[in-house]
């Protein structure tokens, strides 16, 4: 809402000249600015270098001032686009997701108005840079005088329960066989 605000001075206590009016106007702002992730996706599995992208826009008609971007309560380095003040802001930043410990990680962005509202949006993803480990646990070895041959495999992982884990084969270089 837009409030103006008029003052003047009389002279004498009151019974002298009366000046003209000052004018000064305000706008009381109260609405948080909107933001959204647009990268990485909500749970989504990530390891090494990832991007990570945030869009904010002013909710009442401020200006954004700021849009500071953060993993694991850590700030990461972002460009914003265009730079602030401006009514909507992207920011873009690379994380290095192999300084972290694999599991849920949080990232949070926060963007703040010439109001001086903020907001802040959150988003959960997964870091995995572990990969599993596999193990031919039985089989034959050495030569053998059968056209065909069993083997029986394992794995681990540190994030992937073991009767989740999915294995792929190839035999003496060839194609790998689908996931199974």
């Amino acid at each position: 809402t837009k409030n103006t605000l008029e003052v003047f001075a009389t002279a004498r206590l009151g019974d002298g000249l009366t000046s003209g009016p000052s004018k000064a106007s305000i706008r009381h702002e109260n609405q948080p600015p909107s933001i959204s992730f647009v990268a990485p996706l909500a749970s989504a599995s990530l390891r090494q270098t990832v991007s990570v992208q945030v869009q904010a826009s002013g909710g009442g008609g401020s200006a954004l001032t700021s849009l500071v971007v953060r993993a694991g309560g850590q700030p990461l380095t972002a460009t914003l686009s265009p730079s602030p003040p401006t009514p909507s802001i992207t920011a873009t930043a690379s994380w290095n997701t192999s300084n972290v410990p694999d599991g849920a990680q949080t990232l949070t962005a926060t963007a703040t108005d010439q109001a001086g509202n903020s907001a802040t949006a959150t988003r959960a993803v997964i870091v995995d840079n572990t990969p599993p480990d596999t193990q031919i646990t039985a089989g034959p070895s050495g030569p053998i005088s059968d056209t065909s041959a069993t083997f029986t495999v394992s794995g681990t992982d540190n994030l992937t329960p073991v009767a989740r884990l999915q294995y792929a084969w190839r035999l003496d270089g060839g194609p790998y066989s689908a996931f199974d």
